[in-house]
Formats: structure tokens, sequence, C-alpha cells
């Protein structure tokens, strides 16, 4: 299926996504990336986009230079982002598109971390 330049989108899926439905600013996050098709057809099927570039950026800041595609359109980034802080990844499909930009989910403070010292506790603690 030929596609336009806009025809695709970048989907984001957070690790701490069930706890701050975004990232979790000041810890380090793990992002999957997937890139799909946007058929103007509805009924189409959505396919898995392969693409050339992408970097992650901080304001005017390249923070990930090369965000490595793996396969069929996904990618993994990690990172510690902070608290309000926007953050774009620039992608480019083709070495002769354009550069789109997609905002990561927004960065929210967690409030509190329960950490375990001991892996297991008997029925008596």
């Amino acid at each position: 299926m030929p596609l336009l330049d806009d025809d695709y989108e970048v989907l984001f899926y957070p690790e701490w996504s069930t706890v701050s439905k975004g990232l979790v600013a000041e810890v380090p996050n793990k992002i999957y990336i997937q890139v799909v098709s946007k058929p103007k057809d509805l009924s189409a099927k959505i396919e898995h986009i392969e693409f050339d570039k992408a970097f992650l950026m901080e304001g005017s800041n390249t923070i990930i230079p090369e965000v490595k595609h793996i396969h069929n359109g996904r990618a993994l980034l990690e990172f510690t982002p902070k608290a309000d802080t926007l953050y774009m990844l620039n992608m480019q499909r083709g070495l002769k598109d354009k550069v789109r930009q997609f905002p990561l989910p927004s960065t929210m403070a967690l409030e509190g971390i329960v950490t375990l010292n001991k892996g297991v506790f008997s029925s008596n603690d």
C-alpha cells in the first residue's frame, strides 16, 4: 500500500503506563515504539512501517542522537526524563522524506516508590 509522508503515526507504550499514564520523571524509563500506517480507507489493513532515522529531542537539544530501529517499525527508548519537560521523537521514514515530530507521553512526578529489602516474607511478618 503506497503511503504519503503523513500517512503514518508513532505509538508509544511506556513501561510505567499502568502507574502514571505516561513517563515518570527522574527515574529510568523504557518506552516501546511502534510505527504504523494510517490509511485513509478505514477498512484497509494497518501495516508496520520501517524508518530510516529517528532521534529524541528535549526542547532544542538532541538527547538520544540515534534511536535504533529493531524490526517491523519497532524501537525501544531508554532514558531518564525530567519533570514537566516535553520530549519529541523526530523521525524520517526515508532519506528523502521530511523529518516529522511526535510528542512523547507527558512526564509526571511519581508520588512515591515502594521498595522491599526482603524478597519473600514469612506468614509471621
